[in-house]
């Protein structure tokens, strides 16, 4: 399946003119029992089912592709998943509103908890650490599972 997954998204960036070298890095699914320990050393979180699923066809992605453009490659893309071991918990500053001190009126770039919510009932997770311009992060808590982007400049 990752296998199809890579030479779909290969074949699809492959038929643009310009785009070339692409990077895939191939990477053993995880275990039953490391997704256990997983769930265990970040107690009472429990994964999605479907990042479960992901992580047992592969332990993390990274593929990359470049531009080439006036005679040079120049990074362009990325498509980027965490392994387990890189998923780990990000600072309470990602989820919850920062004094107005601390993001110079940039607020709406830190996510923000439902009214119902406070910071001890949701956790965030680096999904993504490869992304230059902030945090992707997945929030596990007493709500569904979520996906969502910080800014750099806020993450500790």
């Amino acid at each position: 399946l990752i296998e199809q997954l890579r030479v779909t998204v290969v074949d699809f960036l492959d038929a643009h003119p310009g785009i070339s070298r692409f990077n895939f890095e191939q990477r053993i699914g995880a275990s039953e029992e490391r997704i256990l320990q997983w769930e265990r050393a970040h107690a009472p979180e429990k994964l999605p089912d479907d990042l479960k699923a992901f992580v047992r066809l592969t332990d993390g992605l990274d593929l990359r592709w470049d531009l080439w453009h006036h005679g040079s490659h120049n990074a362009l893309g990325q498509m980027h998943v965490n392994s387990l071991a890189e998923l780990k918990p990000l600072p309470e500053s990602v989820i919850r509103v920062p004094e107005p001190s601390m993001t110079d009126g940039l607020q709406e770039s830190v996510a923000v908890l439902p009214a119902e919510l406070t910071a001890r009932e949701l956790r965030a997770y680096d999904l993504d650490s490869s992304c230059s311009c902030g945090r992707v992060a997945l929030f596990l808590g007493r709500t569904q599972p979520q996906v969502g982007h910080t800014q750099y400049s806020h993450i500790a």
